[in-house]
């Protein structure tokens, strides 16, 4: 074995030991022996086998800071997710012939965001009036709830009026949350308060103060069976 499987069985150990107290010498012996003529891979997949507790404490993600352009992500992956990125750097292996993997994820990001971000999405613009959202802009979920839903293209222009995200304003610090997380299209007059799809009705809010409004608007029953 060399010597950085050997430092890996180390730091494994002390962190088991952190879990579960002392590992007896014959528990270290078998540790040893498992990773014996093993890949780093390998023997990183038997030592978690051999000492599952010492896991809990390998930290999920993590980022650190190399310079001022670039920093270095740890994160655990599936071996499904490592084969799915096997399979993407083989099909890209001609635009990336050295398969980094800071390429294909940068390629994969930019990928899903021309196609899946509202902000960006290459949409026709359209005029919109309250006319345009009449009982046909529906959905088959929200035709069942007997809900106008919000047309897609609407919902784009929503997105990209409001890139700064959330638009939530605290009413003490007058700071607006800006948040990019779990965003949802709101209406501004609820539509159980009669509110339309007109777009000077709809804003965007994050799924934390999209639900604040409901609590306040519809109340805390209501709100919280969509928490659940």
């Amino acid at each position: 074995m060399n010597l950085t499987t050997l430092a890996k069985a180390q730091s494994m150990i002390r962190a088991q030991e952190k879990e579960t107290g002392k590992v007896s010498q014959d528990q270290k012996e078998k540790v040893i022996r498992a990773i014996e003529r093993k890949s780093a891979q390998q023997a990183e997949q038997a030592l978690m086998s051999l000492l599952p507790e010492a896991s809990v404490s390998v930290q999920q993600d993590r980022k650190t800071v190399i310079n001022e352009t670039t920093c270095r992500l740890s994160a655990n992956f599936s071996e499904e997710t490592l084969q799915l990125l096997d399979r993407v750097k083989a099909l890209l292996s001609h635009k990336f012939p050295q398969g980094k993997l800071n390429d294909l994820v940068s390629h994969l990001a930019r990928y899903y965001l021309n196609r899946e971000d509202p902000v960006h999405h290459k949409c026709q613009r359209k005029i919109f009036n309250e006319k345009v959202f009449g009982e046909k802009q529906t959905d088959s979920a929200a035709a069942k709830r007997g809900v106008i839903a919000v047309p897609k293209p609407l919902q784009r222009v929503t997105f990209k009026k409001h890139v700064g995200g959330c638009a939530y304003v605290d009413p003490v610090s007058g700071r607006r949350c800006g948040s990019q997380y779990q965003l949802q299209i709101n209406h501004i007059r609820h539509r159980a308060q009669g509110g339309s799809n007109a777009p000077g009705n709809l804003n965007v809010l994050c799924r934390k103060h999209n639900l604040l409004m409901a609590e306040k608007v519809l109340g805390k029953t209501v709100a919280n069976q969509w928490r659940r």
